[in-house]
């Protein structure tokens, strides 16, 4: 099973992102753990990975161990057009079953964007330690980009003329930023996209943008690659970097680069943009990501209307 698995990931190495290689490496030591060294093509059976699936749900989340099984399904199709093995037809007898959420995991989900008054308070927190990450994370909140394609962003991107931003690359957080050759395409076709900004993220681009061509004739050690959120040095701000800025801050909720990202949807749902709109604004092709912050935010204020109304009702009762 294990050279199978590496077979397998050697054939798709050139047609997959290198995070995405990175991710299927994690699952393919996981697959080693997880089944005997010996075990044959033709020894393997629905109970045997039904119950190594089950063992797997008690120490991993549900994503983690769907992620897994795709990984296997995915290698026993390859072995299958190789001809290694004959049928898969024990393949359709094997269920992942999703555990029910607890009240804890439904707590964390509304947690993942933030209110204006706590972004606002967020954003102060952050340029207390680094202001230059705190307009990273503001003009996240401002745009909805992925970090990476925050990132990954050139002058060339941007144009000044119609306060637009072309979203055409992400920056991969796997291994050293140092190689600034990491920029690929982004992470699907839907990703490609332009961006409008507003009057601030305009400013914050703007600034960055002025920031670099200084630091270039001020300083020696400034090198050019081309981008625009940098450091002094001229490279790309470490992922790493940003989120342990963000730790610092000691914020009440539990916060990364992505919760700006969760942030900009949830201001735009309340600000009664269509879901459609702002599934294309943040490069989204599957609506369940935006739906389920579009749906919390958008209850939320149905409750604000209810109790809108019910002050109301008090009001014109006690006349």
């Amino acid at each position: 099973m294990d050279e199978l698995i590496k077979e397998y990931l050697q054939y798709k190495k050139s047609f997959i992102k290198p995070t995405t290689y990175h991710e299927y490496e994690r699952l393919q030591k996981l697959v080693t753990e997880s089944f005997p060294d010996d075990i044959l093509l033709c020894k393997l059976s629905s109970a045997l990975i039904q119950k190594t699936i089950n063992k797997l749900l008690e120490d991993y989340s549900y994503s983690y161990i769907k992620d897994f099984f795709s990984l296997i399904r995915q290698s026993l199709k390859y072995a299958r057009r190789m001809e290694y093995i004959r049928s898969l037809k024990f393949l359709d007898n094997i269920e992942l079953q999703k555990p029910p959420k607890t009240v804890d995991e439904v707590k964390k989900e509304r947690t993942k964007f933030l209110t204006k008054e706590e972004l606002v308070d967020l954003l102060q927190k952050i340029k207390a330690i680094n202001p230059h990450v705190s307009l990273i994370c503001e003009f996240q909140s401002l745009t909805g980009l992925r970090i990476g394609e925050l990132l990954a962003l050139r002058p060339q991107d941007y144009d000044k003329k119609t306060m637009t931003i072309d979203v055409n690359g992400t920056l991969c957080s796997v291994g050293s930023l140092k190689n600034v050759e990491n920029r690929l395409s982004p992470k699907n076709v839907y990703s490609i996209r332009t961006v409008s900004l507003d009057e601030r993220a305009n400013q914050i681009i703007k600034f960055f943008i002025s920031l670099n061509k200084q630091r270039k004739f001020a300083n020696y050690k400034f090198k050019d690659y081309n981008y625009i959120f940098v450091t002094d040095g001229g490279l790309p701000f470490d992922l790493r970097y940003i989120n342990k800025v963000l730790k610092k801050t000691n914020f009440h909720k539990p916060v990364s680069t992505h919760t700006f990202r969760h942030t900009h949807i949830s201001l735009l749902a309340e600000a009664n943009v269509p879901l459609k709109a702002i599934m294309e604004r943040v490069g989204h092709n599957e609506p369940r990501t935006t739906l389920a912050v579009y749906t919390h935010v958008t209850n939320a204020m149905a409750e604000e209307v209810k109790l809108a109304i019910n002050d109301i009702g008090k009001k014109i009762s006690s006349k």
